[in-house]
């Protein structure tokens, strides 16, 4: 017997009580961790860091997911940048929808600034 498929609500209930952990406004996912293959692209694969989740049989980055659920499809044209910087966060506060190009400029900008010390 097939098992009955969860409503979007039910999924948004279950992501945010069931499978995080809450922390100073952050919601750390809990569940499997993607991998992904090496910097080069050669080797063996290794933990990127991100969540994932298996959803009718398609993996998905965890961020991506609560975005979806929460906010709607992710534009065209855009990746999903958590703002908070943590990689485990699926908090749809800490996510923005963004161009490739607009999340590359946030991280250098971040990463200049705090090797400078200032914020």
């Amino acid at each position: 017997m097939a098992r009955r498929r969860l409503t979007d609500e039910e999924r948004r209930y279950n992501l945010e009580h069931k499978q995080v952990l809450k922390v100073n406004g952050h919601w750390m996912w809990l569940g499997a961790l993607h991998k992904g293959m090496s910097r080069n692209g050669y080797g063996p694969y290794g933990e990127t860091g991100y969540g994932q989740i298996c959803i009718r049989g398609e993996t998905i980055l965890a961020h991506r997911y609560s975005y979806i659920l929460f906010k709607g499809p992710i534009p065209e044209g855009c990746v999903v940048d958590q703002i908070c910087n943590l990689k485990l966060c699926v908090n749809p506060d800490c996510l923005e929808a963004k161009t490739q190009g607009e999340n590359v400029q946030r991280y250098y900008r971040e990463c200049h600034n705090a090797t400078r010390g200032t914020s």
